[in-house]
């Protein structure tokens, strides 16, 4: 399934990272990126280089990075992240959709780890 939700973001004038291809999403801008660090280096560190270059003032952007991933929010600024983190109780008590399929060949089923907040 292809969802396209770059132009619903831009339009509520949210800081996007450029070069935002059709098909692709940020992997080619990233890739850019990914050649110029050296062998054995972790991938976000081109998250740090693109920060740097583009979104010093806003401190957060996002990446699209389908297929691999749903739409990527990278924070930077600490007043933001103490906004996601501790202040919005919504996004802070809410675990990662995807933390269940990594967990279950761990541990069988449902475990402190997965288990939603209410239960």
């Amino acid at each position: 399934m292809l969802i396209y939700i770059s132009p619903f973001i831009n339009s509520y004038q949210q800081p996007v990272a450029p070069e935002h291809s059709f098909l692709f999403g940020h992997l080619l801008y990233l890739k850019k990126y990914g050649d110029n660090l050296p062998n054995g280096a972790h991938f976000q560190y081109m998250f740090s280089d693109i920060y740097q270059e583009s979104f010093q003032d806003t401190g957060v952007f996002y990446l699209d990075i389908w297929p691999l991933s749903p739409m990527f929010l990278a924070v930077f600024s600490p007043k933001t992240a103490i906004i996601a983190t501790q202040t919005n109780t919504g996004i802070a008590s809410r675990k990662p959709d995807l933390l269940p399929r990594f967990f279950k060949p761990i541990a069988g089923g449902l475990n402190l780890f997965n288990l939603p907040k209410a239960d």
